[in-house]
């Protein structure tokens, strides 16, 4: 696999780097588990999620494996695996959701993590990681982040008012005087703006996607505690809105995710008995086209796992309660998407066996062969499990990838539209910040999967309407800087 990279336009100044691909696997869907050789954890621990992008801008993808009520551990990503990186986490801790985005334009990718002061009976203050050329270091307060006294569940970076800058949408769980807020950025100072999101319940989800595109980016709370909560965003004001497909359900995980890439983003829902595909026809308006019987299901998430340019679900089961019991963690489950626009159920065997109960799952390529991996994490709440990178084997067909180089503002290129075109066929994917349940994937890793051919062009649209092109060969990884490859 090369990686090139595009600093001009349409300029290929070098193959920066080469590794073989592995030989084709069985024909059927097929993980090993590589968190061991790929030197992660092994060892059962509490889990919140896990956190990937490029955060040190080698290419290679760096994660958090978020630990609730313990220290998280840091990776830095290369060809040999991941490498721990120290940082001084505070203790004690109540951490919840960690993202990672944009705070202070420097274009290194921040982290922050929503705590949640201990139930409503004490503090517990947000984090803010700012990644500086001189090592990470922790200033919610300098930002106005903190907020000790909310009940902090999940935080989702955002560029509700499409200024070019990130904001924050901090989702809580109900405490007096302290609810979900949006935080806007403006240019490294973030003010409490009143947008209508405000109120206190019980958000233990946000994933947010420009689904009734009118070009702002629209916003999906879910939690077990209540139905799914909708808000359309019109210039910067949200508006509480209904989706009918999500019926009344309490959906715990929401992913985003363009399954028939006509550059609408379609959504997935799962709950304990659930999950539904819902596609989205324009308009605000969607329709379901699979709904199936799961046990226990806890969240869910979007990749291409054959490279035939069509996403796929993987879906997160989880074991009764969150306490460690008798009843043990049910073995996750993918639906593969068909030509038809349908999918079909998958139970690999090798997507079971490990301790703990299922939390969530973010997406990378962590060896860089072009076949898209899982890590999950299995670690819910107060029951200890070990994490499990599952490095695909299976898929057999072509495939290339562009890593975005956004402006300094939002280096993960969040919120663009990228499309591949190719001799045969031609797909849309919009971007937004990877957050789904307790995962964040390596949103700027943008996957293309060619199915039979061999290359494609791809059109980056970003944000502020800047559009780049550049080519893209089978087994190759482009790295896009933005603005430096204009469109003929």
């Amino acid at each position: 696999m090369n990686v090139l990279r595009v600093l001009g336009a349409a300029t290929t100044l070098g193959v920066l780097l080469t590794t073989g691909q592995p030989a084709a696997a069985a024909a059927s869907p097929r993980f090993v588990d590589a968190t061991a050789s790929a030197g992660l954890p092994v060892a059962p621990a509490t889990s919140w999620g896990s956190s990937i992008a490029d955060i040190d801008g080698d290419g290679w993808p760096d994660l958090l494996l978020n630990r609730h009520t313990q220290p998280p551990v840091m990776y830095t990503g290369g060809p040999a695996g991941f490498s721990e990186l120290a940082l001084p986490w505070p203790a004690p801790m109540d951490r919840h959701n960690c993202a990672w985005g944009e705070a202070n334009g420097d274009g290194r990718p921040d982290l922050l993590c929503a705590q949640g002061a201990y139930g409503g009976t004490g503090e517990g203050q947000n984090e803010l990681w700012l990644n500086l050329d001189t090592g990470f270091v922790e200033a919610a307060a300098d930002f106005g982040l903190d907020r000790p006294l909310a009940r902090g569940r999940t935080a989702t970076w955002i560029d509700y008012d499409r200024d070019g800058d990130l904001d924050v949408f901090l989702g809580s769980a109900p405490r007096e005087g302290y609810g979900d807020v949006m935080m806007r950025n403006d240019r490294g100072v973030f003010v409490e703006a009143t947008v209508g999101i405000e109120g206190e319940r019980d958000s233990e989800s946000a994933t947010w996607a420009d689904w009734d595109g009118n070009g702002y980016p629209d916003l999906l709370i879910t939690s077990p505690a209540g139905r799914a909560i909708a808000f359309a965003n019109d210039a910067g004001v949200f508006t509480q809105t209904t989706i009918p497909a999500l019926g009344t359900r309490h959906w715990y995980g929401a992913s985003w995710g363009d399954f028939n890439g006509d550059g609408r983003p379609d959504l997935a829902v799962i709950d304990p008995r659930y999950v539904r595909i819902l596609r989205n026809d324009g308009g605000g308006a969607f329709t379901t086209v699979r709904n199936t019987s799961v046990g226990l299901g806890r969240s869910v998430v979007w990749v291409d796992l054959n490279n035939d340019g069509r996403l796929d679900l993987y879906l997160v089961l989880s074991a009764r309660g969150e306490d460690p019991g008798s009843v043990g963690d049910h073995r996750d489950l993918l639906l593969m998407a068909t030509r038809r626009g349908t999918f079909d159920v998958v139970r690999p065997d090798e997507l079971s066996g490990w301790d703990g109960n299922g939390d969530g799952a973010s997406v990378l390529d962590f060896n860089h062969d072009l076949r898209m991996d899982v890590l999950v994490s299995n670690g819910r709440a107060r029951w200890p499990g070990q994490p499990a990178l599952l490095q695909n084997v299976f898929a057999t067909k072509h495939a290339a990838a562009v890593r975005l180089r956004g402006p300094a503002w939002n280096p993960l290129g969040m919120g663009a539209m990228v499309e591949l075109r190719t001799s045969n066929f031609t797909y849309r994917r919009q971007l937004n910040d990877g957050v789904a349940w307790n995962g964040q994937s390596d949103v700027s890793f943008v996957h293309l999967g060619l199915r039979g051919l061999t290359a494609g062009v791809a059109r980056v649209n970003w944000p502020d309407g800047t559009l780049d092109c550049v080519a893209v060969a089978a087994e190759t990884v482009v790295e896009l800087q933005f603005g430096t490859s204009p469109c003929p």
